[in-house]
């Protein structure tokens, strides 16, 4: 049965491994209004989906390079091992029979290549698995094969976890004595630990004696973007994968402690936050959000979209007038009328007008599901559909709507749910 090789990074974080194999990759906790980023390599064509804490999760499809730290599948090493080595095949290439690869499969040249070779046989069962994470003792035995390294080591306990006992004990002494694995600092091999990425590029380079070698430059993931609320409930909350298997973990949600401010603002000015007009100015901005671009259209770290000083920070506990107010869902940057206000990513301008509650309003779809929201600009720049630039100028600074002094309130969305902007600054997720 194939693994599913998911990496779940959080926003200060992470390193991809097989879960199957090794502990979970990524931490357990999380605090209130953070962003949970989902990577799922996909082959096949497979579907990815999942839920978090019950609730259905958006994945997009995206291509780039593979993590230098994730596991590498059968069929990749293959690849990466036949792209830097073209053996000769003498005679008729064997017949391969594995029902999981056939020959639409886009590694099928070179499993057949080392079928025919004589380097793979598959599993009992009669399949290969081609995307199957391989163990170091997988690719110790592979590259012997390929390379058939006479030379041994004469003692009998190469490292102090490969003893004569295990079943490619004989592979990995001819490795070890062929210069391919060197084993880890402290002394050890982990023969049965998934090799990853950069550990095979190694490997293969010691193999085919090449200081460069040729890489996997683009793999197919899936890749979702899930929020937390920052009033979510503290505990644990349900995460599935599902692609050729399904995946349940579970991210526990911690306390964030948000500060508490209080401020007094005009009875016109309050009169902004009624239900009719705060229902009215959210049907706006939700709509603004209802049909996410599917590629991404962010590059890099999102920048502070203006100068200013922060005088709210996002979570903060509001009291407005000695009443309870909510909890303040975003940053706001305080400055002198006129001040620019500009993109913080790349995007395409999803709502460009005033509304009720939050004076003039800007929305940018950044693609992936996450969005920037800019409220109580002087004067807006841009016009709806409008494709725009990070650090593009997009309207002025000023104090419309729901507000006591110049300033912009900047708000991250993922999805429906509004997560720190500091993270998306600082960690370029």
């Amino acid at each position: 049965m194939k693994r599913i090789l998911t990496s779940i990074v959080l926003s200060l974080l992470l390193a991809a491994n097989s879960f199957a194999a090794s502990p979970l990759p990524f931490p357990t906790d999380m605090y209130q209004g953070r962003t949970l980023k989902i990577e799922v390599p996909v082959f096949d064509e497979q579907t990815v989906t999942g839920s978090f804490d019950g609730k259905a999760i958006s994945f997009y499809e995206t291509m780039h390079a593979p993590g230098w730290d994730e596991s590498i599948t059968r069929a990749e090493f293959l690849k990466l091992l036949f792209d830097n080595y073209q053996p000769t095949i003498t005679g008729t290439n064997a017949t391969m029979n594995f029902p999981d690869v056939t020959k639409e499969n886009e590694y099928y040249n070179y499993i057949q290549k080392a079928y025919s070779l004589g380097i793979i046989s598959g599993y009992e069962d009669g399949t290969f698995g081609p995307y199957d994470p391989l163990a170091r003792s997988h690719i110790a035995k592979i590259l012997v094969q390929t390379f058939k390294p006479t030379t041994s080591i004469s003692d009998s306990t190469i490292f102090e976890d490969v003893t004569p006992s295990h079943w490619h004990y004989d592979y990995i002494n001819k490795a070890v004595a062929a210069g391919y694995f060197n084993g880890y600092p402290d002394g050890l091999m982990r023969p049965d630990r998934d090799i990853n990425f950069n550990e095979a590029e190694t490997v293969i380079k010691r193999a085919t004696a090449n200081e460069e070698i040729k890489t996997i430059d683009e793999k197919k993931y899936e890749l979702a973007f899930v929020g937390v609320h920052r009033l979510a409930d503290i505990g644990p909350k349900s995460l599935t994968i599902t692609s050729d298997t399904t995946n349940n973990y579970t991210i526990n949600v911690l306390d964030n402690v948000f500060s508490t401010k209080s401020f007094y603002m005009e009875e016109t000015k309050t009169e902004l936050l009624g239900p009719v007009q705060q229902d009215t100015t959210w049907a706006l901005i939700n709509a603004a959000k209802a049909n996410p671009t599917l590629e991404q259209l962010w590059e890099g770290e999102f920048i502070v979209p203006t100068e200013g000083t922060i005088t709210l920070t996002f979570g903060d506990t509001l009291y407005i007038n000695d009443k309870f107010s909510g909890s303040h869902f975003g940053i706001d940057y305080a400055n002198v009328e006129g001040t620019s206000v500009n993109a913080s990513n790349s995007g395409i301008v999803t709502l460009a007008e005033e509304t009720m509650s939050y004076g003039n309003t800007i929305v940018i779809d950044h693609g992936q599901n996450v969005f920037t929201m800019y409220l109580h600009l002087n004067e807006i720049s841009v016009k709806k559909d409008q494709q725009v630039e990070k650090g593009q100028l997009i309207g002025l600074m000023g104090s419309t709507g729901v507000s006591t002094g110049s300033h912009l309130h900047f708000t991250h969305f993922v999805g429906d749910i509004i997560v720190d902007s500091r993270e998306w600054y600082e960690n370029s997720l």
